[in-house]
């Protein structure tokens, strides 16, 4: 027994190294849902047969045993090798009504059958036991090529829709086989075409491997895109009541007392609702229109008779966008937090220019400073925090605060390969 098992493993050593680290991939990947699979595994377990049968024919030659042992494995080889052809039509495309394409296989098989009785048309054996082809002796090649032959052709569908890495994967493997095929039908090559056949199906599966991973990386993307666009839309969700609310409150001040300056103030408030507009869909807006916005909040601020503080701009550099609400925000913040509103002393600088490979923006103001707490920073995304996140993901940019020489400082950076290219640079 031992003596057989010896034997036939160095037969078919290749072939069984070759299925024995196929069927390693396949257990490394078995929690992946590879389309073919199934079948893959089918035609694998028939070129394992082959090796079987291959090695009957010896012990059944070298022991003397029934010749009709011999007819059975010859007649069983070759119906499986265009079968494993028509599997992997089965496997590599999408063929409609692949039920007809078995007709020819199934008649084969019958005439197959035939020969177990005597028929002698595909082969058959003489008294020394010598195989002798038949009249159709060579069918079993011929609806093999045929059906890798047939392969081939389909490919022409994918070289049409564009996708030429699987259609060269498939005409490679379909003239390898092929060309193995004809090497042995004329005894150029002898007991190769298992190892190719284990070759071409491994290639195969990694190939089916490596698009479903590319597969699963596109949708991942496809995810994280989503799923910044819902945080931006949250975000965006967040901050905007939060100025409406702010506004309105400063116009009800007026309503009663100063009409007039309450309908200004409705005035500046439609400015800036219009400023605003992208904001609603989180689209970037250039950053003129931004300034834009601060200018009619501090339109609003300044409405107050008693307010006695000081805004100056320094902009060096104007061609690039943001997301809208970035620069506001963090405006409202110094006024609000950060200087006395009514002290003529009070000042706040916005300034913008290059550095390097940034776009920067500066809000400074000279007053006390702010904590860095929930009202500023913001736990519902109101505020520095809400900025923050959105330059981050919109556009790369950074946000940074510091206390440098009696000034609050609140630093925008952008990098500069996401400025507007429509623009010219300023500084």
């Amino acid at each position: 027994m031992m003596g057989h098992i010896l034997g036939y493993l160095s037969m078919n050593y290749l072939t069984l190294i070759m299925l024995a680290g196929f069927v390693m991939i396949l257990y490394a990947n078995r929690k992946s849902e590879i389309k073919g699979v199934g079948l893959i595994g089918v035609i694998m377990g028939l070129v394992v047969a082959l090796t079987g049968l291959e090695y009957m024919e010896q012990v059944t030659e070298a022991k003397g045993l029934d010749i009709r042992l011999e007819y059975i494995k010859t007649s069983a080889v070759y119906c499986i090798y265009p079968l494993i052809s028509l599997l992997e039509i089965y496997l590599m495309v999408p063929m409609r009504r692949k039920l007809l394409l078995s007709i020819p296989y199934l008649v084969f098989v019958g005439a197959e059958i035939a020969d177990l009785f005597g028929t002698k048309m595909t082969y058959s054996f003489n008294a020394q036991r010598e195989f002798q082809r038949g009249a159709l002796g060579a069918l079993p090649i011929i609806i093999s090529s045929a059906y890798v032959i047939l392969l081939m052709l389909q490919t022409v569908i994918y070289f049409r829709s564009g996708d030429i890495s699987k259609a060269l994967i498939i005409v490679f493997s379909a003239l390898s086989i092929l060309l193995t095929s004809l090497l042995e039908l004329f005894d150029i090559v002898t007991d190769i075409l298992e190892e190719m056949i284990v070759f071409e199906i491994i290639l195969y599966y990694l190939y089916l491997a490596a698009i479903q991973s590319s597969e699963i990386q596109k949708q991942l993307h496809r995810k994280e895109l989503d799923l910044e666009k819902s945080k931006l839309t949250m975000l965006m969700t967040q901050i905007k009541p939060h100025f409406i609310n702010n506004c309105l409150m400063a116009i009800e001040e007026y309503c009663y007392e100063e009409p007039e300056r309450a309908a200004e103030m409705i005035h500046h408030f439609s400015l800036y609702l219009r400023n605003n507009l992208a904001a609603a869909e989180g689209a970037p807006v250039s950053f003129m229109k931004e300034i834009d916005a601060v200018k009619e909040y501090l339109a609003l601020e300044y409405a107050g008779k008693t307010k006695r503080f000081r805004v100056d701009f320094e902009l060096g550099l104007t061609d690039f966008t943001l997301p809208a609400l970035s620069v506001e925000p963090l405006v409202e913040n110094a006024v609000k937090h950060g200087i006395d509103r009514y002290s003529p002393e009070s000042r706040v600088k916005i300034s913008s220019y290059r550095n390097g490979e940034d776009a920067c923006i500066e809000i400074r103001d000279n007053g006390r400073g702010f904590d860095l707490n929930s009202e500023t920073l913001g736990e519902s995304g109101i505020g520095l925090r809400n900025t923050e996140l959105r330059l981050a993901m919109m556009c790369g940019g950074r946000v940074g605060i510091e206390r440098k020489d009696g000034w609050t400082v609140i630093r925008i950076t952008i990098p500069m390969d996401r400025r507007s290219e429509n623009g010219n640079d300023n500084s």
